[in-house]
């Protein structure tokens, strides 16, 4: 109990298909922290909410950028048209958490009815215009990181947080600063890594992590995404993970995690029984989970199937059985409760 979690999802038009399963997985892992007490916050990072040409809010510019102390400072990064929606939090009273549920549970319908090929359905649900899938700013989530832990380890005394991230690929700008002739224009940075080379420094520590090309890491999220996870890291001293959604898996995608002991035929296989596989310190994650997309995201309700006449050792496999469904069913939360148990 001595834990947080803060988890950011993916709020992208390529996650359609993996809407539904990734709500319900977000929202038993919502469940089991209130349960036992693991204070938390849950957010969806999205581009679509407030894109409309009216839409005006304190600290965003006529142009979608954040503001903020030395905003517009040369050499500072730039996030523009970008949003954090708070979906869940631990300080939300009862009557509203179960409100979320609901509303999150129609919205998972919505997606399912609207991307699903051949899903029929009597009534068609709708959500908010805001609600709508649009980019990956999984960047400019990760500089948005900074603050949104300083603010949760000033209002939660744990010892340990834990950030989840869940995507499905490669974020999508956030690597943009601002022009020292014009605060109102913007370039790009870690175009040309090859003869150049890049920085992020941290305005207070004066730390500086060079941004490097990963040309052998294909599940890294690029090579801005790879350092802005080290400063949050390094800034926090939390676990920063990547549960990263995929549709296939290859030997050739199993060899990149292979060793002299574990050959990719190995890891292949286990990636098919399983539906998952876990590297440590893979691209400046705490950890990368590659998980199966799809029908194997979704949560199923296990049955306890046990005889009348069931013997003593009949039950206790039983139960073993049906929990072990429970667990890979709910694959997001047992790799937290891992985590959290380590």
């Amino acid at each position: 109990k001595n834990h947080g979690l803060v988890m950011f999802v993916d709020w992208s038009g390529s996650m359609s298909r993996n809407m539904k399963g990734t709500i319900e997985q977000m929202m038993i892992l919502v469940m089991f922290c209130k349960r036992v007490n693991i204070p938390f916050e849950v957010y969806a990072f999205s581009d679509s909410y407030n894109r409309g040409e009216n839409s005006s809010r304190e600290g965003i510019d006529e142009d979608g950028y954040l503001e903020g102390k030395n905003g517009k400072a040369f050499g500072n990064i730039a996030i523009s048209k970008f949003n954090l929606l708070n979906l869940f939090s631990s300080n939300m009273r009862a009557k509203q958490l179960r409100e979320a549920y609901i509303y999150m549970t129609a919205t998972s319908e919505h997606f399912i009815s609207s991307y699903s090929y051949g899903y029929r359905r009597d009534e068609y649900i709708t959500i908010p215009d805001n609600m709508t899938l649009g980019g990956t700013p999984l960047d400019s989530s990760l500089v948005m990181g900074f603050s949104i832990m300083r603010n949760f380890m000033k209002r939660n005394p744990v010892d340990v947080i834990n950030s989840i991230y869940l995507t499905d690929g490669d974020s999508s700008g956030g690597n943009t600063v601002w022009k020292r002739r014009d605060d109102q224009d913007t370039e790009r940075f870690g175009g040309d890594l090859k003869n150049n080379k890049t920085f992020i420094r941290d305005s207070v520590t004066k730390k500086e992590y060079e941004i490097t090309q990963s040309y052998y890491l294909k599940f890294s999220r690029g090579s801005t995404t790879n350092a802005l996870v080290k400063v949050l890291r390094d800034k926090h001293s939390c676990n920063v993970v990547n549960f990263y959604i995929i549709d296939r898996f290859k030997h050739y995608d199993a060899s990149e995690f292979s060793t002299a002991d574990i050959p990719p035929q190995m890891i292949l296989s286990k990636f098919r029984k399983e539906g998952h596989i876990i590297a440590e310190n893979y691209g400046g994650w705490s950890e990368l989970y590659l998980i199966r997309g799809g029908r194997d995201l979704g949560v199923n309700e296990s049955i306890l199937e046990v005889k009348e006449d069931a013997k003593r050792g009949e039950i206790k496999r039983a139960f073993s059985k049906f929990n072990k469904g429970k667990l890979k069913n709910r694959l997001v939360l047992s790799k937290f409760v891992d985590m959290v148990a380590a």
